[in-house]
């Protein structure tokens, strides 16, 4: 792992250098965290690196009469705290290590500096900070409704890779089921351009952001359903909270949530003689959803299936 992002392990490190700078260099975990501090705060040696200075300025800079514009990027990027702390990082660097592992060379800065991004609108929307609903993450122009929500599918899609698959034909068709802001959609038409994708999300907020990302990425061959999957067409009372990853069609699923009437469809409507890739996260209703699949005798034509 080289580049201008990350010192290599066997540099040897200047006389003047922070000796804690110098425990990370040492093993490949803590190489990592230099990754992450250089993609967060910038390069080594830049008004921003949080080594090189006394340790209670860049924890406190307010303190010794430095705005905190000044404090550490890293401890902002992460929300501070004690999670803001480099040994607080355990699970941003858990994420640094699956870039690093799932990009090639030509995408791994990038890559990075798209996660950072996230991760620092979460900081933001925390502390009240945020000005924009909208991030420009792994090429792509992405409104959102809820940062902590954009971080986790940042992490199952982009991360985890838990939508990647392989189709067999130049122009496959796909169906994002509980498509919330979209990001799975904008993932499969940057691996498919020409894949046509009907994508499914009946909670009017993350549908506005939803319709919002294909506007705003020039998508075609894109189809958008506000509508919720069920087993019957109709209507139904959904419960959840403006833009959740967790709104469901269950009673009493979440008893503080919000509830609202939406109109609802099978999905077997949707589907046709052939659908190369179904992705269905429709808190709780999955086995609805399939068994009514199955009595339509839709299954047999799903190539591949995703279910939460």
């Amino acid at each position: 792992m080289t580049g201008g992002w990350l010192m290599p392990h066997s540099r040897r490190a200047p006389r003047d250098s922070d000796p804690r700078e110098n425990v990370y260099q040492r093993t490949a975990g803590g190489a990592l965290v230099l990754a992450l501090v250089e993609v967060s705060c910038g390069p080594r040696g830049s008004k921003r690196y949080p080594f090189h200075r006394p340790l209670d300025q860049r924890h406190t800079g307010s303190q010794h009469g430095r705005s905190p514009s000044h404090r550490t990027r890293l401890r902002g990027a992460v929300g501070g705290g004690k999670r803001g702390s480099l040994f607080g990082l355990l699970g941003e660097v858990k994420d640094v290590a699956r870039i690093v592992r799932n990009e090639s060379r030509a995408t791994r800065k990038q890559a990075l500096q798209s996660y950072m991004r996230v991760l620092r609108s979460v900081r933001d929307e925390k502390t009240g900070r945020e000005r924009s609903k909208e991030l420009h993450i792994f090429g792509l122009s992405v409104f959102y409704v809820h940062a902590e929500s954009l971080l986790h599918m940042t992490r199952e899609i982009y991360l985890d890779r838990q939508y990647e698959f392989t189709s067999s034909r130049a122009h496959p068709t796909v169906i994002d089921a509980g498509a919330n802001i979209g990001l799975a959609t904008l993932f499969f038409k940057q691996k498919y351009p020409s894949a046509h994708v009907i994508a499914f999300e009946p909670e009017p907020h993350a549908f506005a952001a939803l319709e919002r990302n294909v506007a705003a990425n020039d998508l075609d061959h894109v189809t958008t359903v506000q509508k919720a999957l069920a087993r019957d067409a109709g209507d139904a009372e959904m419960c959840g909270w403006p833009g959740s990853l967790i709104t469901s069609l269950q009673p009493n699923r979440h008893a503080s949530a919000e509830h609202m009437t939406v109109e609802t469809v099978p999905l077997s409507s949707y589907i046709g003689n052939h659908l190369d890739f179904l992705k269905l996260d429709v808190e709780g209703l999955e086995t609805e959803i399939l068994d009514e699949l199955s009595a339509a005798g839709k299954l047999a034509a799903i190539e591949r299936l995703v279910c939460e």
